[in-house]
């Protein structure tokens, strides 16, 4: 079954009435977490976005102190887990300020795992990916914006810098 275009669902909810609306929006969020978890932010979270950003922060540091560090390989499936989650999030706000700090503070969270887990070249991956990310991100912003998101990411640069050597 193929489904409709966007504007034909545009058209069709624009002649439904609001029980109808209604009706559809717990119908939907019935179904699938992630609608769940958009209605919420946009219903609850999205007037204060700065909340926000330090609830999903706190979820962050949670995930990060349950995460299994005896072994490199469910290390790196943690952190990526970690890293879909806090994508996710992101997404919701459709602000790049808003990705930007989150990805910040998961690589800051990041760089202070244990010294021998950082210098794995796949976990070394995830770091820098997530690097490149933020710069093509930070460019993209206002120039105080970029001023302020490059010096926080320049200190987050330098703590993985830092970690010496086993």
């Amino acid at each position: 079954m193929k489904a409709s275009s966007l504007t034909d669902i545009k058209k069709a909810l624009q002649n439904s009435t609001q029980e109808e609306l209604l009706n559809y929006l717990l119908y939907l969020t019935k179904y699938k977490l992630e609608n769940k978890e958009v209605l919420s932010y946009l219903l609850f979270d999205a007037i204060d976005e700065n909340t926000y950003v330090k609830n999903v922060q706190t979820h962050i540091e949670e995930q990060f102190h349950l995460l299994k560090k005896d072994n490199a390989y469910v290390l790196k499936k943690g952190l990526r887990k970690i890293l879909r989650s806090t994508k996710k999030y992101a997404k919701y706000s459709k602000q790049s300020s808003t990705e930007v700090s989150l990805i910040l503070f998961y690589c800051d969270s990041m760089s202070q795992l244990a010294n021998k887990w950082l210098q794995n070249t796949s976990i070394q991956a995830i770091y820098s990916r997530e690097l490149l990310r933020m710069e093509k991100l930070i460019s993209k912003m206002h120039e105080d914006l970029q001023f302020d998101f490059q010096q926080e990411m320049e200190e987050v640069k330098d703590k993985f810098l830092r970690v010496p050597n086993p």
